[in-house]
């Protein structure tokens, strides 16, 4: 005898129910008019986006959610009944830029309804930033990679031969290195040396720091996205730099700062040699030699669980360390001369005699912001200085880019006679301080940002707000 199974009969308003709990549950941005332009459902994904309740358009015409003038979606496919699509320079009240497409619903043969589904014009552009900014770096890697080998280290101390030794042997094989030291230590440099020893040596050197992007874009600049990964991807998606690094070397500068989701993926491009693009579920084998960097202490960030254990040890597998210039003083009069002989050749500047005291006055400074630091202090020293007969000891000038510890007499000497108020000093002295890193950096802000250890952001965002140009 068969068991009879009761299937439990749903009514028409449970049934609406499920679909809008259904919808709801997906990140879609979407509202539908009925075919006479009232609202009749609007996701939360939507509302979220906009800042709105339900009740206040529900049974409305979509006219009460434009402005005067402004472009209706739902307008046009009910006056047309085709799919629409365009981009809107604002939305309601929020003035959010957004695409957004539009599609007819027939029942019967008739236009009942209008489907909108919107898309934050912000978030692709986000998107499209990233894969600009990863263009960028491909294309810099390219025009970048084999600029520096071990023969560029400049050194006298035992510390850095024995660094270097160590680097050398493992040049020679694909092992991921992590470099450890302060920042301005020279960790690019050595990444640079072990990727051109290498047998990969042929191939991309890509370099990318983690600092400088949130999460979202630099996932999608490490992994890269698949077709159709968004709205406005291209049809073949597009490789991230992982894949762009294939047989040869990507340096993760920073990589302490990195989330912890990306870890995640990152531990599985190190243990399965693959990644997975964005809006993929399908693994690329890549073969890619990692270099990371990191200026924190990764053992306290393992200890309060910001950073992911089993990803520390696979990143550790060969660690150096580049000691900090007042660990190494005998390096730092042979660096201050190939930045002093640098410096005046590129700018055109004329110095006399540089005397022993003014490298003994630098081998004496502990050097808290390293080459960097030394580098800032010497351009800074040589720019005030220029046309003297002699530079010494005295003709030093401390205050450089990234020396954060001013004292109050050092800012009075920075700022003009018109600032008489704190706000007025502060700012004159910031200005100060990104106008020199911006032009130390030769108009890169990118490099100038990492000087002050700061975003790129909000480099970008300091420039604009104090008018540098």
């Amino acid at each position: 005898m068969e068991r009879q199974v009761t299937v439990p009969t749903v009514n028409n308003e449970e049934r609406v129910r499920l679909l809008e709990g259904i919808l709801d549950a997906v990140p879609a941005k979407l509202s539908v008019v009925d075919e006479s332009g009232k609202f009749v459902y609007l996701s939360q994904s939507y509302l979220d986006l906009f800042g709105i309740k339900r009740e206040d358009l529900l049974g409305k015409l979509y006219s009460v959610h434009l402005k005067k003038d402004e472009l209706s979606i739902h307008r046009e496919v009910l006056l047309s009944g085709k799919y629409f699509q365009g981009i809107k320079p604002r939305m309601g009240e929020t003035d959010l830029l957004v695409s957004a497409e539009g599609s007819p619903v027939f029942v019967d043969g008739k236009l009942k309804a209008s489907v909108v589904v919107i898309n934050d014009f912000k978030k692709i552009c986000h998107t499209m930033e990233a894969l600009n900014l990863r263009n960028d770096i491909v294309k810099s890697s390219d025009n970048y990679a084999g600029k520096y080998s071990f023969n560029d280290i400049i050194y006298a101390s035992d510390e850095i031969a024995e660094v270097i030794s160590s680097a050398k042997r493992i040049s020679a094989t694909s092992v991921t290195v992590l470099i450890r030291g302060e920042s301005g230590t020279g960790k690019e440099l050595f990444a640079h040396a072990i990727h051109n020893a290498s047998n990969r040596r042929t191939n991309r050197f890509i370099r990318v720091n983690c600092a400088s992007f949130p999460e979202s874009l630099l996932e999608s600049i490490l992994f890269g996205y698949a077709p159709n990964a968004f709205t406005g991807a291209g049809k073949n998606g597009q490789k991230g730099l992982f894949e762009e690094a294939d047989k040869g070397t990507i340096l993760l500068d920073e990589i302490g700062e990195v989330s912890q989701n990306l870890q995640v993926k990152l531990l599985r491009v190190i243990q399965e040699k693959e990644v997975v693009r964005i809006g993929s579920s399908e693994p690329i084998s890549v073969d890619v030699r990692i270099i990371a960097a990191t200026n924190v202490d990764l053992e306290l960030k393992v200890k309060e669980g910001i950073f992911r254990k089993d990803l520390y040890y696979r990143l550790s597998v060969f660690p150096l360390y580049i000691p900090p210039l007042r660990e190494r003083r005998k390096d730092i009069h042979p660096i201050a001369e190939l930045i002093i002989k640098r410096v005046l050749s590129e700018n055109e500047l004329e110095i006399g005699i540089i005397e022993d005291s003014f490298y003994n006055k630098l081998e004496c400074l502990d050097w808290a912001g390293n080459v960097r630091e030394l580098e800032n202090v010497i351009i800074r020293s040589l720019i005030n200085h220029q046309g003297r007969r002699c530079l010494d000891d005295t003709c030093i000038s401390l205050l450089s880019a990234v020396d954060n510890r001013a004292r109050p007499s050092d800012m009075a000497e920075h700022t003009t006679s018109s600032c008489t108020s704190y706000r007025d000093m502060l700012k004159e002295y910031e200005r100060k301080i990104i106008s020199t890193a911006y032009l130390v950096s030769k108009g890169n802000k990118t490099k100038a940002a990492n000087h002050l250890k700061m975003s790129v952001r909000n480099f970008y965002n300091k420039m604009k707000e104090l008018e540098i140009e």
